[in-house]
């Protein structure tokens, strides 16, 4: 991938409107051979100033947190190996939480590394040395800091996170 996108596409593996609109953004990206920067956003941090409580319906923090958690693989995976394997995560890992419905087995033993799918498709390519299974305590602080400076960028479309 060059270091030109025509669209930057932001992303959190959780929301369904993401979700749809990415496979339309793929679909016409390859019949029109449109570059996409699949970047980063998250609804945790989006709504990190509102009241989980009394601002969503219950269960919202466990899904939000699920996707925070995903974008801190991403975020490992992109500094390790590129942007260009985001494409290929985010159709992982949203195809395993919208279509098979497996977020929760996905994100529930995320401090013991992801399984299955995710975990395969995360550590593609051993992503810069991890071994299987992504164990989140190693790597979850820089990858947090990577997540947040993508989200901001996504909050505040003139800044721009380095490229990587």
């Amino acid at each position: 991938m060059t270091d030109h996108a025509d669209v930057d596409f932001f992303w959190d593996p959780v929301c369904p409107w993401a979700w749809l609109t990415s496979r339309w953004v793929a679909e016409v990206a390859a019949l029109r051979s449109f570059g996409v920067d699949w970047r980063f956003i998250s609804l945790r941090l989006l709504n990190k100033d509102k009241n989980y409580e009394t601002d969503f319906p219950s269960g919202y923090p466990a899904i939000h947190g699920s996707g925070q958690k995903l974008l801190r693989v991403a975020a490992a995976v992109r500094e390790a190996e590129g942007r260009g394997r985001m494409g290929e995560l985010y159709t992982t890992f949203g195809g395993d939480i919208h279509v098979h419905r497996r977020r929760k087995e996905i994100t529930n033993h995320y401090d013991t590394g992801l399984h299955g799918r995710a975990q395969a498709v995360a550590a593609g390519g051993a992503a810069a040395g991890r071994k299987p299974g992504l164990r989140a305590p190693t790597w979850a602080t820089e990858a947090s800091h990577r997540l947040q400076e993508h989200h901001g960028t996504g909050r505040h479309p003139g800044r721009r996170a380095r490229r990587r």
